[in-house]
């Protein structure tokens, strides 16, 4: 089973390339490398805040809110009661010692059960991923977000966002008969533990935040995760001359998203029409007067979010690659891929290429229309 966390839309697009200045001491510079917890946790922090995540494919440096809140995040995660384990379970043997203390092995055959218990909760869990052979290398353990598990007989697989990978599907494999975790990546591993997650809001993301770049004259406005550009004259008309300006580092705003996470319904500010947005394209939807702060799509009541004149205009009109769309009242569901939507054949076809059904989007009828159509997709791909 996978949820509906997907490493190409919800994992960050740049690698964990960090390093860490912590301190100084006796004249030495103390640097650590990486905030895989950091990112981990973040990434989950834009999911259940409905934020989308920044598409910059280059690591942010520290000063901007990204790197910042990444780095808090990672230490925030080492204070969590699991996190002792990366301690005690990276001194363990990898087999049984002196025929009854338990090794690694064994403790991750347990944690398993452990991890698949809240994941058939339905919310990705955060992992404590031992790598270090001793406690003297502490620091080369790792952090995961597993979003999905597999059971073949006595193999135990986990489907994880490993940040050392952006963007790719990640799978680590326990088997019974080898102490070592095996990884997709080649890059294996000792064990892995479930570790705690408390949701938290990047605050510079808060709906309605305005930002400002320190050299700059321009404003934004951020809604579902992403920066609208704001005249002075929209900031008045949208009533947001009262609300506080954040300033941020220069060069800040290449890591803040351009168009909205999924789901988002905006309108600009003198239009009657929404449009939901999908793949980061705005879908028109139908004006209800009767409900003018909410729309109902398949179902589903959505708020819509007033924003800048010609905002909405200024998002893309193809929707990304691998995004997954149906129109309401059409049973056929297709996947974008270079720019053109590709019927997929049957519910089959998604099984066998790993993708997940619960990711497709519902648009309003003839909504596709616009969008070339390409060759149907038959089989893996």
């Amino acid at each position: 089973m996978k949820l509906a966390f997907d490493p190409t839309v919800h994992g960050f697009a740049f690698p964990n390339s960090f390093e860490n200045h912590v301190g100084s001491s006796l004249g030495l510079h103390i640097t650590t490398h990486g905030r895989c917890g950091g990112m981990a946790y973040a990434s989950l922090d834009f999911l259940h805040n409905g934020m989308a995540m920044p598409t910059n494919d280059q690591l942010p440096p520290d000063g901007t809110p990204t790197a910042d809140y990444l780095l808090e995040r990672l230490l925030e995660s080492y204070t969590t009661p699991a996190a002792r384990k990366f301690l005690t379970y990276t001194a363990l043997t990898d087999e049984k010692r002196w025929f009854v203390m338990p090794g690694l092995h064994a403790k991750t055959r347990q944690e398993f059960g452990h991890i698949t218990a809240e994941l058939d909760k339905g919310q990705p869990v955060v992992l404590g991923v031992i790598k270090a052979e001793s406690v003297t290398n502490i620091g080369n353990n790792h952090q995961v977000l597993a979003y999905g598990y597999e059971i073949d007989g006595d193999v135990y697989r986990l489907w994880v966002y490993d940040n050392n990978f952006p963007l790719e599907e990640v799978a680590l494999t326990s088997y019974p008969d080898d102490p070592h975790i095996t990884s997709t990546e080649g890059l294996g591993a000792r064990g892995w533990f479930l570790q705690g997650y408390t949701p938290k809001v990047p605050p510079y993301l808060v709906g309605g935040t305005l930002l400002r770049e320190t050299s700059a004259a321009d404003l934004h406005v951020v809604h579902g995760g992403a920066a609208f550009a704001l005249t002075s004259g929209e900031r008045t008309a949208l009533g947001l001359d009262v609300t506080p300006v954040t300033e941020i580092a220069d060069g800040s705003l290449a890591w803040v998203a351009t168009a909205p996470a999924d789901g988002t319904v905006v309108r600009d500010r003198t239009s009657s029409a929404p449009a939901v947005v999908y793949g980061g394209a705005p879908f028109a939807l139908p004006a209800d007067t009767t409900r003018p702060g909410e729309i109902v799509l398949a179902g589903q009541t959505m708020t819509v979010i007033d924003v800048p004149d010609g905002a909405v205009a200024n998002l893309p009109t193809v929707p990304r690659d691998h995004t997954l769309l149906r129109e309401e009242h059409d049973t056929t569901i297709y996947r974008m891929e270079d720019g053109q939507r590709r019927p997929v054949a049957s519910s089959s076809v998604i099984d066998q290429n790993g993708w997940r059904a619960q990711n497709v989007r519902i648009v309003p009828d003839r909504a596709l229309s616009g969008l070339t159509v390409g060759p149907p997709i038959t089989g893996p791909s």
